[in-house]
């Protein structure tokens, strides 16, 4: 299914990469950051903030990577793990259980960038990014337990298009996103239930490396 689905995510954008002179291809994340977890129904019961850790790989499309263009659309669809440390699992009776938490999903991000060369061929861009993201993963101190969320956020981002002769184009890309999220907890600890929603306010900060090939229309 994964595999699939980004085949369809590529034939899409190939396309386009051709008719708006844009390019394809991939990245790699990282980053670090902090969130604060509120239980939905009652605040009182359960809060606590944990960090937060960020990797992924998954592809890249940009709509404007030489340095004559002004303004420029980037998106980032990839399958990202968000690690979160000091996780709390809270069962009906008994104990709380402090564990990681690994996330896995779907991150998908929309930048809208302004900027100009940098250099004879190269550019920098700022501008706001748009972000979704969904993950689902199990406490390590917990197996039996599901936590699923799914998250929106807005930061700014910016980026260095380091466009080659050959049409290759490495872009280093940053951001600081301030993400809302829903999360739901589910299962047993030791046979003792676990049922919980979550608000979740997370802060972070991320680093892109890409690799995109570039349409004879951007060159």
């Amino acid at each position: 299914m994964k595999r699939f689905l980004l085949l369809v995510l590529l034939s899409l954008l190939l396309p386009a990469a051709r008719a708006n002179a844009a390019g394809v291809g991939f990245y790699a994340t990282s980053g670090l950051g902090s969130a604060d977890w509120t239980d939905s129904y009652s605040s009182g019961y359960s809060k606590f903030s944990t960090d937060t850790e960020r990797k992924g790989l998954g592809i890249s499309m940009d709509t404007h990577l030489s340095g004559r263009h002004f303004f420029n659309y980037h998106f980032d669809f990839g399958y990202e793990t968000n690690t979160i440390k000091n996780f709390v699992t809270l069962p009906y009776t008994g104990p709380a259980v402090t564990s990681s938490l690994d996330l896995k999903g779907f991150s998908m991000s929309h930048a809208f960038g302004f900027g100009g060369k940098l250099g004879a061929h190269n550019r920098i861009w700022l501008g706001p990014e748009i972000r979704a993201q969904w993950g689902k993963g199990s406490p390590a101190g917990a197996p039996n337990v599901d936590v699923r969320s799914f998250g929106f956020g807005i930061g700014p981002a910016v980026g260095i298009d380091l466009n080659f002769r050959n049409g290759n184009t490495i872009i280093i890309k940053t951001g600081y996103q301030i993400m809302t999220h829903t999360a739901d907890v589910d299962g047993y600890v030791s046979g003792m239930s676990v049922s919980e929603s979550y608000d979740v306010d997370e802060r972070f900060f991320y680093i892109n490396l890409e690799f995109l090939f570039r349409s004879p229309g951007d060159r």
